[in-house]
C-alpha cells in the first residue's frame, strides 16, 4: 500500500513543472512535520546543540519534502543539469589518460545529483 503511495506521488510530480512539484513537496513537509511529533522534538534539539542560530524545524521539514521530491524527480532534474566546456575538457582528459577526478562541491542542495548526472554522460 506505501508503494503504490509513494508511486502514485511520484507520478504525480513528474507531470508537474518542477516548480510546482518541488513547493508540493515543500508543503507535504511541512504537513508532516506536526504530524512527527517525537521526530520534531529531536530535530529541534539537534539543531540548538549544533548551529549557534539554527533553522526553523519548520522550515527543516519543508526543505526535506523539497529533497523528496527532487529525489523523486531525479531523473528529470539530471537531464536539466548542464556542465560547463572547461570542466567537460578536465573530465575527457582524465578519462583518456585513465585517471580519477576529484570533485569538491558546496553542500547546497542535492548535491549528489551531480554525480548521478556526470555518471549518465559516462564519467
Amino acid at each position: 500500500m506505501a508503494y503504490a503511495i509513494l508511486r502514485i506521488f511520484a507520478i504525480v510530480a513528474n507531470a508537474l513543472p518542477r516548480v510546482t512539484a518541488i513547493r508540493l513537496g515543500e508543503l507535504m513537509g511541512m504537513a508532516i512535520g506536526p504530524l512527527a511529533r517525537k521526530d520534531t522534538q529531536l530535530m529541534r534539539q539537534n539543531l540548538r546543540m549544533s548551529l549557534r542560530r539554527p533553522p526553523t524545524v519548520h522550515r527543516c521539514w519543508a526543505d526535506l519534502g523539497r529533497r523528496f521530491v527532487e529525489f523523486l524527480c531525479a531523473s528529470q532534474t539530471i537531464e536539466s543539469i548542464t556542465v560547463e566546456a572547461s570542466t567537460q575538457a578536465i573530465f575527457d582528459e582524465a578519462m583518456l589518460n585513465q585517471h580519477g577526478v576529484l570533485v569538491a562541491t558546496a553542500h547546497i542542495g542535492h548535491w549528489e545529483l551531480m554525480a548521478a548526472a556526470l555518471a549518465r554522460r559516462g564519467y
